[in-house]
């Protein structure tokens, strides 16, 4: 879970938690910690992670309950193409098409690809 907090576009572990963690704080993992410092021990390694809040967050977002949904929505099928993913939206096929040309995200990128600047153009647009 450390991994998908902190991880950043292109990344395998970058996904919906990463995005919204990012638009709010600066995100680091500062050490691994093994199983057996636990008692039970567990069977993952664990992380020390440090969340420091931004004054503000990069982007207000009007709606943050359906950013969310958005987001989940364009991450549901991760090995899917984004443009792909956004048809569970919803939307007409010509909309999804106009939002990408207009906000400049190549449809043919995979979801973990997209910054999270283009997620909120491409939300806004949608909406």
């Amino acid at each position: 879970m450390a991994e998908r907090v902190c991880a950043r576009p292109g990344s395998k572990k970058y996904a919906p938690v990463s995005i919204l963690f990012y638009n709010f704080f600066l995100t680091t993992i500062n050490f691994t910690i093994a199983p057996g410092s636990f008692q039970p021990p567990p069977q993952v390694y664990s992380s020390f992670i440090s969340l420091i809040k931004r004054e503000t967050p990069i982007f207000v977002l009007k709606d943050e309950n359906r950013f969310k949904s958005f987001l989940n929505t364009s991450f549901g099928q991760r090995r899917k193409k984004l443009s792909n993913n956004l048809k569970a939206l919803n939307f007409p096929q010509i909309l999804i098409e106009q939002a990408l040309k207009i906000t400049e995200i190549d449809g043919n990128l995979r979801p973990e690809q997209v910054t999270l600047k283009q997620f909120v153009k491409l939300f806004n647009q949608l909406q």
